[in-house]
């Protein structure tokens, strides 16, 4: 099995922090201590959600990322069209005289088709604010009371 990506995953921390923070920009600092990661990689991640209109990021050294519009209309569908790039199903490279070889290609695509509807259609039943609100209090309480 090929190696997965995190963008997602990472992404929607972030989301979830900044979202956790009522209108307090979120530093990227404060995003990647929270993720366990360096402040370079949080800031490559905020550059596409930014560039989707679900954050926006504030200069300065008291700035830095806030949620774009409320997280009930963010839904978890945009974040994956924002991060995530490239089709989900690759074909190896077989031999041309193959009968299998010379179709599965155009089958796969059909399947990762079938796959991006399911997930998108999957997706759209969430939205930003139904993560944060199934977040646990007692860590909601320990981050917003954390000091960077």
């Amino acid at each position: 099995m090929g190696a997965r990506s995190n963008r997602f995953a990472v992404a929607l921390h972030a989301l979830a922090v900044i979202a956790d923070r009522r209108g307090e920009p979120a530093s990227s600092d404060w995003i990647a201590q929270s993720i366990g990661t360096n402040p370079v990689v949080v800031r490559r991640a905020m550059a596409p959600l930014r560039d989707a209109g679900l954050v926006t990021s504030v200069a300065g050294a008291s700035g830095g990322f806030l949620l774009a519009k409320p997280p009930e209309t963010i839904g978890l569908n945009q974040v994956w069209v924002a991060v995530e790039t490239g089709g989900s199903l690759v074909c190896h490279n077989g031999s041309p005289a193959c009968p299998v070889a010379s179709q599965l290609p155009s089958i796969l695509a059909e399947i990762g088709q079938d796959m991006e509807r399911a997930l998108e259609t999957s997706l759209r039943a969430w939205c930003l604010s139904d993560v944060t609100q199934r977040l646990c209090p007692e860590m909601r309480a320990l981050l917003g009371a954390r000091t960077l």
